[in-house]
């Protein structure tokens, strides 16, 4: 009798540890298969975050190439503000000496009307020319060598009719260009 109690506690032990095998082993496949889906979700968040990191080093450089390109047309617009200035310097020197030679030339015309009746036509055209001729090595060439071309025209007009009129008194000039 005591060996059916042990057979029967032996088979009830055996049933429990199949009971038990069989729930070890679902719960082993359960967790296996959660511990899969971690990794899978970790290598998931890893491949994003490498992505974000390098999505982040490239607008890290495209930010820092940007501040240089932003930092040369600082630099550029710095250079044209001062070179503005420069011109407008230089605009503003030039119209005082236009207006300066606006009132020279004035004042030499009323000189004409009085003592240089006969002269005036061949040496104010020269005064004209001395003036402008300083002027050509300062101020800029472009604006004042219109200038000098036409009182050349008008000197060596004057000059050829002084000399049709006073043959031997007036010198030719030699001007440089």
């Amino acid at each position: 009798q005591q060996i059916r109690i042990l057979e029967r506690q032996r088979q009830e032990l055996l049933e429990v540890n199949k009971q038990w095998d069989q729930q070890f082993r679902s719960m082993k496949q359960h967790y296996e298969k959660k511990v899969a889906e971690v990794k899978a979700r970790l290598g998931a968040s890893q491949r994003s975050i490498s992505e974000l990191e390098e999505e982040r080093h490239q607008n890290q450089q495209e930010c820092e190439r940007l501040q240089k390109e932003k930092e040369i047309l600082n630099e550029a617009l710095n250079e044209l503000k001062e070179e503005n200035k420069v011109l407008k310097e230089q605009k503003a020197s030039v119209t005082k000496k236009k207006e300066y030679y606006k009132c020279e030339i004035s004042r030499l015309n009323k000189e004409k009307g009085g003592k240089y009746s006969h002269l005036g036509r061949a040496v104010l055209p020269v005064r004209y020319l001395l003036l402008y001729n300083t002027d050509l090595a300062e101020c800029k060439r472009e604006l004042f060598f219109l200038v000098y071309l036409v009182f050349r025209f008008f000197y060596n007009y004057f000059t050829s009719a002084h000399r049709n009129c006073c043959p031997g008194y007036c010198q030719p000039h030699v001007f440089k260009n």
